[in-house]
């Protein structure tokens, strides 16, 4: 690998991304579950510091977003037969080629229920030249890593849910982090399950390339935001490229 980059070995022909309809059988208004977009209800309260602004405290504003945005992306996931999912994934994967070209070490994860999954994205970047890692956790309390691992070999069980690599694997600093996500703004804040893994990490690493992950209907018009939320460079969706665009 030469000037840091991945030197291109392989290309795939990667599909333009596919469009699908935002009209989503799940009760409730528009504004809370159909639209291309969803906004928090504004609030008329006055706290008492004599201050304006919203009272519920961005914490508890998002347990019922984070519920509906699940939601969406379940029902969205569900609809999909398997050639639309490939194109969908591909989609995704054809957008991020750009930025494999730049660096040399990709942090992806494995995909839990209905999340965007990046294998296709992934095994383009280590056909390129780039070296894959996974996230590895062990309680809330300590912090995520980083570990080296193939796309070509199997995953382990993890807490909540997770696949990841064994915990002896080598560990790295990846240059470039596909982060999934619950739900996201055009602002590129993102809203996760509420762990604070991801957002601990960017904190520790502010030189690596942050892009969100995630499905078009998981957009929110607002997110609410806590001090240590850090948003992304960049989402990636299976029908747009939000935010700063690859650098050459």
């Amino acid at each position: 690998m030469n000037g840091g980059y991945c030197p291109v070995r392989a290309s795939a022909n990667i599909p333009e991304a596919i469009h699908h309809p935002w009209e989503l059988s799940l009760s409730g208004s528009r504004s809370d579950l159909h639209g291309a977009h969803l906004t928090l209800p504004a609030s008329e309260d006055i706290r008492a510091n004599g201050h304006g602004g919203p009272a519920t405290p961005p914490a508890e504003a998002k347990r019922p977003l984070r519920e509906t945005l699940l939601a969406r992306r379940d029902v969205f996931h569900a609809g999909l037969d398997a050639d639309g999912l490939r194109a969908a994934e591909n989609a995704i994967a054809g957008r991020l080629e750009p930025l494999f070209r730049q660096v040399r070490t990709v942090a992806g994860y494995a995909a839990v229920d209905s999340e965007p999954d990046v294998t296709p994205a992934l095994a383009l970047a280590e056909a390129m030249g780039c070296r894959i890692l996974y996230p590895h956790v062990t309680t809330k309390t300590k912090p995520m890593r980083f570990l080296f691992w193939s796309t070509t070999k199997p995953l382990e069980p993890g807490p909540y849910d997770l696949r990841q690599p064994p915990a002896d694997a080598e560990e790295a600093a990846p240059d470039l982090i596909l982060a999934p996500l619950v739900g996201f703004d055009r602002a590129l804040h993102r809203l996760g399950h509420g762990a604070g893994f991801y957002d601990r990490y960017f904190a520790r690493m502010p030189g690596a390339r942050r892009i969100g992950v995630a499905w078009a209907v998981q957009e929110a018009e607002t997110l609410p935001t806590d001090p240590w939320d850090i948003p992304m460079e960049a989402i990636i969706t299976e029908r747009e490229w939000i935010g700063v665009e690859a650098r050459a």
